[in-house]
């Protein structure tokens, strides 16, 4: 089931990877998802508080603003098997998140109705 909630967590969790993991070469970049739960990122139990996982995804973005700090964008990324560059991550991310806003909205629409012009 999509989520605003799970989004967020969703978009948090890939930030952390291809900003922390894939540009800056970190280990051991946690996330949700695993081999056993490979969609546990949209996954949100009552005890998570929305508060707390906007908070996360802020925290997130802060990181990976973080990392391109000590980046130019046609540096290579320091851990991409692909051969990306941090412009091409930059990019993805920017298709990424708007690609979600997108589901997003679409979530808001079935909850009150209105639609946009």
């Amino acid at each position: 089931m999509t989520t605003v909630s799970g989004l967020l967590r969703h978009l948090a969790d890939v930030e952390r990877t291809w900003f922390r993991g894939q540009i800056d070469g970190q280990a051991g970049v946690s996330t949700r998802w695993s081999d056993e739960e490979p969609d546990g990122e949209f996954l949100v139990s009552p005890e998570d508080s929305l508060a707390d996982i906007i908070k996360d995804y802020e925290e997130a973005c802060a990181e990976s603003r973080e990392v391109l700090l000590r980046y130019n964008l046609d540096d290579p990324c320091t851990a991409c098997s692909s051969g990306h560059n941090v412009r091409w991550v930059v990019t993805h991310m920017i298709e990424e998140t708007g690609r979600h806003c997108g589901h997003l909205d679409i979530v808001r629409e079935l909850l009150d109705g209105t639609t946009g012009e």
